[in-house]
C-alpha cells in the first residue's frame, strides 16, 4: 500500500476541484484499542464537517462528500485489517484511504489541495527502506519506516525456492542439469542431491533471483530507499550477483526467518538502516551549516525564501521541522509569500506547499526533529542555484 502511495504522488499533489479532505490517524493491529479507532475516525469526520461548514459549504453537499468515509465507521472488517496508521483523502469526486506502517497524530485538514508532510517518511529517505526475506521455503518483500514494516505483494513472482523448482519449466531444467530422479521418478525440489554441481545449484538460485529481481525493478522504479537482506548468508552474493537495485545495503540480517515475526524483523531491519539515515541526515545539515557559515547564497532559513525557492524549483534539499505548520498563501503571479496566524478557506500549510513543490521537482526532504529549528524559521533549504 505504501508502495502505491509513492505511485499515486503526483495525483495526491496535483490540482483538485473542489475543497481537499486530509484524514490522518494512529490505527492498531491488534488488542481492545482497536474498538476505539472508528470512534477517532468519526470524531475527525466531524472535525472536517465542522471546518467545510466554516468554510461556506452546504449541509447537503459536505453530507454527500464525506459519505465513502462514514460507510467504514461500521465496517468490522476494515478496522480488524489495519497497520500503525490511516490516511484518508476525499474531494467531491473521489476517495483514496491507505493503510500506512506510520503512527500519524489525529489530524482533519481541509484546504485547497491535499496535505501530504505526514507521508514524507515513506517517499523520501527519511526512514524509508526496504526488506528482502528469503530461503528456500519463504520469499517476501517488506516496506518500512522508523516505525514498522508492511509486507508488499509481488505479484506472480514465485513465492519460494519450493514453489520455483516445482514448476514445469525448472523441473525439466533440473532434470537437465542433474539427471538425478527422486523418490516417484521427480527430483526433490528443494534438496539439491549429491548429483547435483555447485555451478547447477548456483544456476538455479541465479535464475530465481533474476526472477525476484524483475519484480523488484517494476516495483521500485526511481526509488533510492535502502534495501536490506534477509536470510541464509550462503544467498546474499548470489542475490547481489543477480539483482540491478542499486542500493542494497551491505549490512544484512543473516540467519533463516521463516518464523521470524514482522515485529522481530523490523527491530533487527531498524538496526541496520538506522545509521544509514542518520549519516544522510546528518551530511545535509552540516553541509547546510557549512554554506550558511561561509555566506553562500546557496542556503538560506529565511522563511519567505524558503517557499519561494520550493515553488519555482530551485531547492536541492529541504530540512522541515516535525509536526510545525505554518498557514497562509503563495502568489505565484507577484512570487510572494502571505502568512497568517490561523487556516481559513484561503489559506495553506506553507510548509507542506514547500515539501510537495521540492519532491515534484526531484528535491530531497528531510523532516527534522523541531529542536533544532527556530520558531520563526521551520524549514532550512539548500538550494541548487
Amino acid at each position: 500500500m505504501a508502495v502505491l502511495i509513492r505511485e499515486e504522488l503526483e495525483t495526491l499533489i496535483g490540482p483538485q476541484d473542489g475543497p481537499c479532505i486530509s484524514i490522518y490517524q494512529p490505527t492498531h493491529r491488534r488488542g481492545k484499542e482497536i474498538d476505539q479507532d472508528p470512534i477517532r475516525f468519526k470524531n475527525l469526520l466531524r472535525d472536517a464537517s465542522d471546518t467545510l461548514e466554516q468554510h461556506g459549504h452546504r449541509g447537503g453537499d459536505i453530507s454527500r462528500w464525506l459519505e465513502p468515509a462514514r460507510r467504514r465507521l461500521d465496517d468490522g472488517g476494515f478496522w480488524r485489517h489495519q497497520s500503525d496508521g490511516l490516511a484518508v483523502f476525499i474531494t467531491p469526486d473521489s476517495y483514496r484511504e491507505y493503510r500506512l506502517p506510520l503512527n500519524f497524530p489525529e489530524r482533519a485538514v481541509v484546504a485547497n489541495r491535499f496535505y501530504v508532510k505526514p507521508l514524507v517518511p515513506l517517499i523520501t529517505g527519511d526512514g524509508h527502506y526496504y526488506v528482502l526475506v528469503f530461503s528456500q521455503k519463504e520469499l517476501r518483500l517488506l516496506h518500512g519506516s522508523r516505525l514498522a514494516l508492511g509486507e508488499i505483494d509481488l505479484g506472480g513472482v514465485p513465492t519460494s525456492l519450493t514453489q520455483l523448482l516445482a514448476s514445469e519449466e525448472y523441473q525439466k531444467q533440473l532434470q537437465f542439469h542433474t539427471g538425478t530422479p527422486g523418490r516417484g521418478g521427480q527430483r526433490d525440489a528443494v534438496r539439491f542431491g549429491a548429483g547435483d554441481s555447485e555451478a547447477d545449484r548456483k544456476q538455479i538460485i541465479l535464475k530465481y533471483f533474476r526472477r525476484i529481481d524483475g519484480a523488484l525493478v517494476d516495483l521500485l522504479r526511481e526509488e533510492a530507499a535502502p534495501l536490506v537482506l534477509a536470510g541464509v548468508e550462503y544467498l546474499f552474493p548470489l542475490f547481489r550477483e543477480a539483482t540491478r537495485y542499486p542500493h542494497v545495503l551491505e549490512t544484512t540480517i543473516p540467519g533463516n526467518h521463516d518464523d521470524t515475526s514482522t515485529e522481530e524483523l523490523h527491530r533487527l531491519a531498524w538496526e541496520r538502516v538506522s545509521p544509514h539515515f542518520r549519516a544522510v541526515e546528518l551530511e545535509s545539515w552540516e553541509r547546510f551549516q557549512e554554506l550558511t557559515g561561509t555566506g553562500s547564497n546557496l542556503a538560506t532559513k529565511e522563511f519567505d525564501e524558503v517557499i519561494r525557492a520550493a515553488m519555482t524549483g530551485r531547492i536541492d534539499t529541504l530540512l522541515v521541522a516535525r509536526g510545525e505548520q505554518r498557514w497562509g498563501r503563495y502568489d505565484p503571479t507577484t512570487d510572494s509569500v502571505t502568512v497568517v496566524d490561523e487556516q481559513t478557506a484561503e489559506s495553506t500549510d506553507l510548509l507542506d506547499l514547500a515539501v510537495v513543490n521540492t519532491l515534484t521537482k526531484r528535491g530531497k526532504v528531510y523532516v527534522m526533529g523541531a529542536e533544532r529549528f527556530t520558531p520563526d524559521a521551520p524549514a532550512r533549504a539548500i538550494l541548487r542555484y
